[in-house]
Order: C-alpha cells, then structure tokens, then sequence
C-alpha cells in the first residue's frame, strides 16, 4: 500500500508542482506587461510633454513675428473652364471660392466653420463643382450638393481659406487634397441656384 499511496502522492507533488510553475509563470507575465506598460506610459507622458513645449514655442514664434496676410500668398486663378475641367477630370472635383456675399440665398451673418473654434465672421465660401456646361460662352457650373439638396458650402473667413478647400475635399472623397489640385476665385460672379 505504501508503493499506491507514494505514487498517489508523487501524482499530488507533480500536480502541485506544475501548479507552482504555472502560477510563477502568470505572475512574471504580469510583472513583464506591467513592466511594458509602465514604459509605454512613460514613453506617451513625455512625448505628450514634448508636443506641449513644441507648441508652446511655436505660439511665442508666432506672437513675436508679424502676421502675414494668408490673402497674399494666393495666386488669383481666373475660372476659366479649362483648369476647372481638368481639375475635375483628374481629381473628380474642382474647389472654387467666393465671397459670401455674392451668394444671395447663404444665411448673412455666419461664422467662420473651421473646426479649430475660429469665432470670425464667414467671409468666403468653398464649393465643389463636379461637372461644368460652356453655352454661348458662359461658364455653368454643376455644384456638387448635400443631401438636403443644397451645395455643399463651407464658409470660412480669409484666415482659414486653404483649410476650407481642404476640408471640402477630404468630405467628399475621403483622401487628402492632391497638390496639383487648385482653389479656384470667381471674382465679379454671383452664385445663384435653384
């Protein structure tokens, strides 16, 4: 009996034993994870620090040098059909902008909508056109329109044009805007839809 009850016991001290090594291998798996996470927080604080102090000097730099007026870094691309048709032949879409006030039907009064919290009054408005008509030599432009079946408009003040194009084509397509693709100015045009 002696021999069964060893065997039995030495069956019990094995199980014991691989329970031990199981419970030390959880254990240290924890302390590595904790270990890991540790470091990772650590890694995320002083990076989040880093982007702070970045931003911090460059909100001085900008406070310190004069403002340039973002209005004269735009070459004025006149509306004419063919850059509009290329940019909707290579790109789906044309981005053209305005004043607001030369769209009768916008709400006057609107604030700048940048997502960034500008608290400006709206003084221009980007649309996208998705296909052009040329009869008698009058420029027609097909906006491209919201659901409720209005053009979708983004107004903007002057300081947050190049933002609006952007925008405006990130919504529709869902990729950045291309480079080659321009924001055109219809100067002396009114916007008027049915």
């Amino acid at each position: 009996m002696t021999e069964s009850t060893s065997a039995v016991e030495q069956a019990v001290q094995a199980r014991i034993a691989a329970a031990r090594i199981k419970v030390q291998a959880a254990r240290e798996r924890r302390d590595e994870l904790s270990a890991a996470r540790r470091r990772g927080l650590a890694a995320r604080h002083s990076a989040k620090l880093r982007r702070l102090t970045e931003a911090e000097q460059r909100q001085d730099d900008e406070q310190t040098t004069p403002k340039e007026n973002p209005m004269l870094k735009r070459t004025l691309t006149p509306g004419t059909p063919t850059g509009i048709d290329d940019d909707i032949r290579d790109h789906q879409y044309a981005i053209v902008q305005t004043r607001v006030e030369r769209i009768p039907k916008l709400i006057k009064g609107l604030r700048c909508q940048e997502p960034d919290g500008c608290t400006q009054p709206a003084t221009l408005a980007t649309l996208a056109v998705e296909e052009t008509t040329n009869e008698d030599d009058v420029l027609g432009l097909y906006l491209v329109k919201a659901p409720d079946g209005l053009p979708l408009c983004i107004v903007v003040c002057d300081e947050h044009r190049c933002e609006a194009s952007h925008d405006l084509y990130f919504t529709l397509t869902e990729r950045q805007r291309p480079d080659g693709i321009r924001a055109y100015d219809i100067p002396g045009v009114h916007l008027d839809w049915a």
